[in-house]
């Protein structure tokens, strides 16, 4: 009588043990999330929402250079200004209109 083969479990973690950690490195991640800045300074979001809104001031002003061109691409690119006007906008005030 053949002895029966042994079941075919693959080496290293299982899928659910990866993602349970994975979850909760992330709650305990959203838990301290702020707390980098240690209260000194500005937090993280409001940092990256001031260089987002810096950089879309940055390129407002290069699509006005470009919409004194007269001709099709600018009345093209006057929406994308526009639009990116707005984006501007929402960055610098928060997200309140």
């Amino acid at each position: 009588m053949p002895y029966p083969s042994p079941p075919r479990i693959p080496p290293g973690p299982r899928r659910r043990t990866l993602l349970a950690s994975a979850a909760g490195a992330a709650l305990l991640t959203g838990c301290t999330a702020g707390a980098d800045s240690g209260g000194t300074g500005p937090s993280a979001t409001v940092r990256a929402r001031a260089r987002a809104a810096a950089d879309s001031k940055a390129l407002l002003a290069r699509y006005d250079e470009l919409l004194d061109v007269p001709g099709e691409p600018a009345r093209l690119l006057a929406s994308v200004a526009a639009a990116g006007a707005a984006h501007a906008y929402l960055l610098t005030t928060g997200g309140t209109k």
